[in-house]
């Protein structure tokens, strides 16, 4: 007798070095810090603790189960730039966290289609993902990533600036006043050898997209250039890094309404697409 569902269900992954989230096709939606009794599972969007990341995602395939059913089918995104041993190891952990079938899906092509981008454009497209540990550079065209390249810096990088040269409130309103504010608007805030500090990794950050571009051969840097940067990640909420990508690039940045989302609901939508036998 066939029974009229699966006994799998389907759920789309962001494994982050901040924060790992999880989504059905039922809408349920799960996220929580990738730490576990303060040993983080992730370090520069790296595998640190396996058995961590197990724990956090048993838990994430728990919570977002609907009842009768027992393991998922899996999509997770990946860098673009991972290796095939940390691809084999990223699989690996997550069969042993219970998935039923894994699906791996290059973080920069579920983050233009959760922007609301055309991953299969004939046009190339570049994203600017800043995460926590690792930010990724990725030119996206035909539905491939044909460029890519990776650094592991960015948020956490600048957060721990913060933290080193301001006390614990202090260092809260920087943060905080960094989603909107430039850094000249508020010297009062800012001491200079803070924003000395700061402009390092931000000028960084900025400099890796610019060495991308100029990489790009000509025809490819021109729909670049029409179509401008995607900025993405906890790092779009900071407008002192929208404004030096822009300057150091000459390209346009824009942000979409996800920042922080954009790649899990863009997994979200390749689960159709996923073998379900």
């Amino acid at each position: 007798m066939q029974l009229p569902f699966t006994l799998q269900y389907h759920v789309a992954l962001d494994l982050g070095t901040a924060w790992t989230r999880g989504a059905n096709l039922e809408g349920s939606y799960s996220s929580t810090k990738t730490q576990r009794h303060g040993t983080p599972g992730m370090q520069g969007g790296v595998i640190s603790s396996a058995s961590t990341c197990r724990e956090i995602l048993s838990d994430l395939f728990k919570a977002l189960r609907p009842p009768f059913l027992r393991r998922p089918h899996v999509v997770a995104c990946i860098p673009a730039t991972a290796t095939e041993k940390q691809r084999a190891l990223f699989t690996t952990m997550l069969y042993e966290s219970g998935a039923w079938s894994v699906t791996l899906v290059q973080q920069a092509l579920a983050v233009a289609m959760g922007a609301g981008l055309d991953p299969g454009s004939d046009y190339a497209q570049m994203i600017v993902d800043v995460g926590d540990g690792i930010t990724e550079y990725a030119v996206i065209r035909e539905g491939r990533v044909a460029w890519s390249h990776s650094v592991q810096s960015g948020c956490g990088t600048i957060r721990e600036i913060v933290a080193r040269h301001c006390d614990g409130d202090k260092g809260e309103e920087i943060l905080t006043w960094m989603e909107t504010g430039l850094f000249e608007t508020r010297p009062e805030l800012l001491s200079p050898g803070l924003v000395e500090k700061l402009e390092e990794p931000i000028g960084f950050l900025a400099e890796e997209a610019r060495s991308l571009f100029e990489r790009l051969p000509d025809k490819i840097a021109c729909e670049v250039i029409e179509n401008g940067i995607t900025f993405v990640g906890g790092g779009a909420l900071m407008r002192e890094l929208k404004r030096q990508l822009s300057a150091r690039t000459g390209l346009a940045v824009r942000i979409p309404g996800n920042p922080l989302t954009a790649a899990i609901e863009g997994a979200k939508q390749v689960i159709p697409y996923v073998n379900r036998n």
